[in-house]
């Protein structure tokens, strides 16, 4: 794109920004949302079949708010995180779910004596709809016009001198006292109650506290011991003289100290804290059986001194004595739950963000040489998949959104190191596809026809890295407006893709190029074009993050880090249509150099799987965009085509080569250079499979 198109969509950014900056502090908004403003809950709309009945268990929670012993409340607050603020919790934390039926990874719900509502964003408004009976009011985040705030509802509904109750663990310090100001401008308390009212009533059909068996991850694929990440980890406090840091997020005491769990579902972590001196590190657990303790002590033992491993629910008690201790001036608790923000003292807590998850989202040679195999792995496992499903469908044969999950996972499964998927695969057949969030139920379940569009999204764990890939097929004949988004979306996300920026930029400066295919057309999208992945551990790691609507990510972008890069474009009731592809951050080699006083980077797609020539419209495209398509179709071929001949998997790699094949750039032929070694390599997989 030439400087003039690349100054308009800087100045789209800018513009947007500001009319989200107005959205925030100057729109009035409505207090009067109903249910009746829901799609599904207008007169004369069929009811969902998956939704949920909610009718019992609100009132039970009405009743348990009331109790004197409860502090006789107003309105209860339920997150959707656990007390680790985890984005996906185990099935025994899911107390959002119990209360609404909604089954998304973000939301919050309010409940009074006589009104209940969600807030959720926009991945979710289709899904939260379908899925919550219509006794609940749905606020739709980041939606014009804006809905109102949690405070701004609650005020407006409750009086002065009600009590609104809230656990504790379950909120960030920072957002709980945000709330306990605006409410208490009313007259009206924010009480936290460590005994949790959901808890109360989910008596029956709760699923138990999962204990599963800790992992520790070999130096193989670690590529740093855990005695140097603590020693990394006392050198930052001493920086910032404290005397105790307080680890509560699952994903970096999994990190620090070399060890994976699957307490929760799709999540290598372990339910924990970690409180760690000068002189010694604790681990908080759940009760393990005693060889595993065994196994777990002799790996936490160093020359350097040992970690102490105690039981969770120690955690708090333990740290109100350190926190008593007269020698503890300063604990660094970072952006922490209010229950361990409020244990500790005011003139020691110390809550600038923790060094961990920095450390960890720039990922070590180790990490980084691992994630790429595991992404070839991938590419493999989903290249050999698509093969399958695309010729059984054109044959006829009956393959659902669900029974379609289960092959790939087959299929995934047969890579080395594999350790299952990494999230709930998003399965999605026509309108399914325009929710971004979906995943298929028996009540959902759609067939995949040569008729509509199938968005496929869906990530692993090896033991050398996590995946996730994002790809939209269509095994028919698409209509020229379907044609149309997709390459749009492509468009966009090879925009990023190109992009070689100076070292201090942030996530949030990539959005415009995203968006800028579809918002030429007077379309858009409303979800983060990218997130942090990890290495083996949360498909979502922060803290660096792509979004248009928050620029408060206070960490640049860095070699070393991954990536993802999702466009997308979802039309309501028809089809949506996501690419998303890693990357990593490299080092750009450019024309010319600022000497060693600038470092320039781009991105590096290591998700190596072709994107859909059936569905690109080219005369759409720039020579700039052809160019990439080329390069990185032809980059697919060559390494993942090499590993499918290598496994033998013939039918993956003809699927492969056939959407591999070179565009023209101009009205010129096909690059003779990739057609030719389509050729040599397929005769050496027939010759392989006669062999």
């Amino acid at each position: 794109m030439d400087v003039f198109g690349w100054s308009n969509v800087l100045l789209i950014f800018v513009i947007c920004h500001l009319r989200m900056y107005a959205t925030d502090v100057g729109t009035a908004k409505s207090l009067s949302v109903s249910p009746s403003d829901r799609d599904g809950c207008k007169p004369g709309a069929a009811a969902s079949p998956t939704r949920t009945d909610s009718s019992k268990r609100v009132q039970a929670l009405r009743e348990e708010m009331a109790k004197e012993e409860n502090g006789g409340l107003s309105a209860y607050i339920v997150p959707s995180g656990d007390a680790h603020q985890t984005e996906y919790v185990s099935n025994f934390d899911k107390r959002l779910r119990f209360i609404t039926g909604f089954t998304g990874s973000a939301g919050m719900a309010v409940v009074t004596s006589k009104k209940a509502a969600l807030w959720t964003d926009s991945r979710y408004y289709i899904q939260s709809d379908e899925q919550m009976d219509c006794q609940w009011i749905l606020m739709k985040l980041y939606h014009e016009p804006p809905p109102p705030s949690v405070t701004e509802w609650l005020i407006a509904h409750l009086s002065p001198g009600d009590k609104i109750g809230l656990d504790p663990r379950l909120m960030k310090a920072e957002r709980f006292q945000y709330y306990e100001k605006g409410f208490a401008a009313k007259n009206i308390s924010l009480v936290p109650l460590m005994t949790n009212l959901i808890d109360q009533i989910w008596t029956e059909g709760r699923p138990k506290i999962k204990r599963s068996h800790l992992l520790i991850l070999e130096m193989k694929y670690a590529g740093k011991a855990w005695q140097e990440k603590l020693a990394d980890v006392r050198e930052k406090m001493t920086q910032k003289n404290a005397d105790v840091m307080v680890l509560a997020a699952l994903d970096d005491i999994a990190w620090l100290y070399n060890l994976r769990g699957d307490d929760i579902s799709y999540t290598p972590v372990f339910l924990s804290y970690s409180i760690i001196t000068k002189n010694e590190s604790t681990l908080y657990i759940q009760d393990r059986e005693y060889k595993e303790t065994a196994e777990l002590k002799k790996h936490l033992t160093g020359s350097s001194g040992s970690v102490k491993i105690k039981d969770y629910n120690s955690f708090f008690d333990d740290l109100a004595k350190v926190n008593k201790n007269p020698d503890t001036r300063k604990i660094w608790i970072g952006k922490s739950s209010y229950a361990i923000w409020r244990t500790v003292d005011k003139e020691k807590r110390f809550e600038d963000y923790l060094p961990v998850a920095f450390m960890k989202s720039i990922k070590n040679s180790v990490e980084r040489a691992g994630m790429r195999r595991a992404h070839l792995k991938d590419a493999v496992a989903k290249i050999d998949f698509f093969a399958f499903l695309e010729k059984a469908v054109q044959a006829g044969e009956y393959w659902t959104e669900l029974s379609a999950t289960v092959k790939l996972s087959e299929f995934r499964s047969q890579q080395e190191d594999a350790k299952g998927d990494s999230f709930q695969t998003i399965s999605s057949v026509g309108p399914n596809a325009a929710k971004p969030h979906y995943t298929p139920t028996n009540a959902s379940d759609r067939q995949i026809t040569m008729d509509e569009v199938y968005l496929l999204d869906s990530g692993g764990h090896y033991l050398d890295g996590t995946t996730d890939v994002t790809r939209t097929v269509h095994f028919g004949t698409p209509t020229e407006f379907v044609k149309e988004m997709y390459t749009r979306v492509l468009m966009g996300s090879i925009n990023m893709a190109i992009w070689v920026w100076r070292e201090g930029v942030h996530g949030y400066n990539f959005e415009a190029s995203a968006h800028q295919a579809i918002w030429e057309v007077g379309l858009d999208y409303f979800h983060p074009s990218g997130h942090g992945v990890s290495m083996f551990m949360t498909i979502h790691e922060g803290p660096p993050h792509f979004s248009l609507w928050s620029s408060r990510l206070n960490q640049k972008l860095q070699e070393g880090m991954f990536f993802s890069n999702e466009p997308g474009y979802y039309q309501i009731g028809k089809f949506g249509v996501r690419l998303e592809t890693i990357v990593e951050i490299v080092e750009a080699k450019t024309k010319y150099s600022l000497g060693n006083k600038q470092k320039f980077l781009r991105f590096e797609p290591i998700s190596l799987v072709p994107f859909e020539p059936n569905l690109i419209q080219l005369d759409l495209m720039t020579r700039e965009q052809k160019i990439w398509l080329n390069s990185f179709h032809q980059k697919c071929l060559k390494e993942v085509g090499a590993e499918l001949i290598k496994q033998r998997r013939i039918e993956g790699y003809k699927w492969l080569a056939k959407r591999t094949e070179a565009v023209p750039l101009d009205s010129g032929s096909k690059n003779l250079f990739t057609n030719l070694y389509i050729v040599v390599t397929l005769v050496s997989s027939i010759v392989l499979s006669i062999g």
